[in-house]
């Protein structure tokens, strides 16, 4: 019995030792994850650069006509933070796979929802993707050692997706509907503070004793703004309450209970009833 237990000891420090030992080095296609404002979005990448040591790339090392995961190890990942017009069609924000089929005088690029293919391209469907379109090759003077995908042609509302490696770049064109975002900025800042920003001061100044007068006109403008909301009418008659305003806290916590109850937010029908009954 101390035979094997002696033996299985060993076994589990000969396997920490074994794993304490282990060789680290550095990854032969290094990673790498990048962020680019556009206009008021942004468009993040994460890749892995490969690169041309020596070797023919186009057409051997990445055969032309094929699935390609652009880059190496695990696929290429792009993430929209809002909508965007992606070589010509529109692509909701989100993070995609991206693809492409390389050829010699044209490629095809997709994206796709489908986050756990990776590098296995056996894999891919058509049923996940979003996009496929194709876009001309250029063939750059000088030549790009490492795998590269970046943002470049920076404007307001555009911008353009490359890919580069050896002498082969791909200008992918992105448009971004920025005077939208612009426009509806520009509208809420000129509507002044949401119902949202006069509940939350409200409930600052109710939770840290301030100017309960203030605090008053700041939770009626909200409760204006949002009548149907029944959570800003029951902070409303706490406030009400707290200014021992009693007829009027009760009256707003009845009306505030009623929305309550057809929302079917129990927890909030009960702080009414304790508003009701006396409690602050």
């Amino acid at each position: 019995m101390m035979k094997q237990v002696l033996l299985t000891i060993g076994a589990i420090v000969l396997a920490a030792m074994t794993l304490q030992a282990q060789v680290q080095t550095p990854a032969p296609s290094p990673s790498v994850k990048m962020e680019q404002a556009v206009g008021m979005s942004t468009v993040t990448l994460e890749y892995s650069r490969p690169g041309v040591k020596g070797r023919t790339v186009f057409g051997d090392l990445v055969p032309f006509d094929k699935i390609w995961r652009t880059g190496a190890n695990r696929a290429t990942k792009v993430t929209f933070s809002k909508d965007i017009n992606f070589n010509g069609k529109e692509v909701k924000a989100g993070t995609y796979a991206m693809y492409t089929i390389p050829g010699k005088d044209s490629w095809t690029v997709m994206l796709n929802t489908d986050l756990s293919i990776g590098g296995n391209v056996a894999k891919y469907s058509t049923d996940t993707e979003v996009h496929r379109s194709t876009v001309k090759p250029n063939m750059m003077d000088t030549k790009m050692e490492s795998f590269m995908i970046f943002v470049d042609n920076l404007r307001d509302a555009s911008a353009d997706l490359v890919l580069a490696w050896d002498q082969t770049a791909v200008v992918i064109p992105m448009k971004i509907d920025t005077d939208k975002d612009v426009m509806a900025s520009i509208e809420r800042t000129m509507a002044g503070p949401s119902a949202n920003d006069f509940y939350a001061s409200a409930l600052y100044y109710y939770n840290n004793d301030k100017d309960m007068d203030q605090a008053l006109k700041w939770i009626s403008k909200a409760a204006d703004m949002r009548p149907e909301a029944y959570w800003v009418a029951t902070w409303k008659a706490r406030i009400l309450d707290k200014m021992d305003k009693r007829d009027e806290a009760v009256s707003t916590a009845k009306k505030a209970m009623e929305m309550a109850e057809k929302a079917g937010n129990m927890d909030y029908v009960k702080i009414n009833k304790g508003i009701i009954k006396g409690g602050k």
